[in-house]
């Protein structure tokens, strides 16, 4: 009977795992109206600058027929113009919330013919045309062409041609920069590491600043985050970050002999981090055990680094016995999943892309602070393969 009565008055361990689970496994699907982000990320305006001059780049360079320029009597002259960027610059536009406007100015020259006479042209030329920030597929972040609304031709030097093709090549310049301008990838999102509620996409002052909601119930939002003057910064939420690694936990499930990992919370200062970890034995009526896992974080070969250092008990339930925190932590890939949450999040060039400028991430720093975990990178930009003419 005494035995009945102690076994009565144990706490029910395998019940309260079960709870525990239910509640980090939900998924939020409220979509608030005034949402506030739990993950952000920023390009710098410079950086992206350079990502729209490739882009108007691989629109000049790509192969095609001369211009035909009519001289009188039935000549026509045929011209190949060749343009560099010599600078693009980006503004905020009104034309939408999401919308950046460029100018940029352009240096080149056209090669003319007219039978056998032949000879260059120097152009110069300034373009004004808008970027829309957009989702694509429901996970791609790009920035497409919307629009060329002003192209301005100087020809000052005629070169011998005794005509001003300016007309002429500020029509086909249009039309070829209207038609021609590839996309900017900026971020493709792996929704099964990452899923969001929202997204949302704004400009300022020529920067690329991106929102997004996760499906965290709860997570607290990232604050504000100062925009880089160079490269990007990723800014996510320790509430986030920790529910997802917690449900990435639960899902997995067992570990070894009836272990199970719950990491409760993530805290990050600077480069230091701490996590409480519940460990779980569910046999019988079960018992549990709580740590206090430090560490430290850093960026090794272009990936962030979680390293433990030490562990402190906080609590177990009566009867607990000992597993090893660290080689549960480790087991359970708690740490890994925090760090793939991260890394998806940066802009990773994908394959072959015909057509696309892409951008890179290559992470050089990260650290806590305000609640979040922030990640400093330097961006690469890959031009689109050019595809050649048959």
């Amino acid at each position: 009977m005494l035995l009945l009565a102690l076994l009565a008055c144990t706490p029910d361990v395998r019940g309260l795992y079960e709870s525990e689970r239910t509640a980090a496994l939900e998924v939020a699907t409220e979509r608030p109206r005034d949402w506030q982000p739990d993950i952000s990320l920023q390009i710098a305006g410079p950086d992206f600058e350079e990502a729209v001059g490739i882009a108007l780049k691989a629109a000049l360079t790509r192969p095609q027929d001369p211009l035909v320029v009519p001289i009188g009597l039935g000549f026509e002259a045929r011209l190949k113009p060749v343009f560099t960027v010599e600078e693009a610059v980006l503004r905020t536009s009104d034309t939408c919330p999401s919308c950046l406007s460029f100018d940029a100015e352009l240096n080149g020259k056209a090669t003319w013919s007219l039978g056998p006479s032949s000879g260059t042209v120097p152009i110069d030329v300034s373009v004004k045309g808008v970027f829309a920030l957009e989702v694509a597929d429901g996970n791609v972040i790009q920035a497409a062409p919307r629009a060329i609304t002003d192209v301005n031709v100087k020809v000052m030097d005629f070169g011998g041609l005794k005509v001003n093709p300016s007309k002429q090549v500020q029509e086909w310049l249009t039309e070829q920069l209207s038609e021609r301008i590839p996309k900017i990838k900026i971020v493709e999102l792996d929704t099964s590491l990452l899923p969001l509620r929202d997204l949302r996409l704004r400009s300022q002052a020529g920067a690329v600043r991106i929102e997004a909601l996760s499906d965290v119930p709860g997570a607290r939002p990232v604050g504000v985050i100062e925009a880089p003057t160079e490269g990007v910064r990723l800014a996510i939420s320790e509430t986030a970050l920790i529910g997802l690694a917690r449900r990435a936990a639960f899902q997995q499930g067992e570990l070894t002999m009836d272990v199970y990992a719950d990491p409760l919370e993530m805290n990050i200062e600077g480069t230091q981090f701490t996590l409480d970890l519940r460990l779980w034995r569910l046999v019988g009526r079960g018992w549990w055990r709580d740590y206090r896992v430090f560490g430290d974080l850093s960026v090794k070969g272009g990936a962030i680094q979680l390293v433990p250092t030490r562990v402190e008990e906080l609590g177990k339930s009566p009867g607990a016995g000992l597993v090893d925190p660290l080689a549960a932590l480790f087991e359970g890939q708690i740490l890994q999943a925090i760090t793939r949450s991260v890394a998806q999040t940066l802009p990773a060039a994908g394959g072959q892309d015909l057509g696309v400028v892409q951008l890179r991430a290559e992470t050089k720093a990260v650290s806590g602070r305000e609640g979040a975990l922030v990640v400093d990178g330097k961006l690469l930009v890959r031009a689109p393969d050019a595809p050649k003419r048959p």
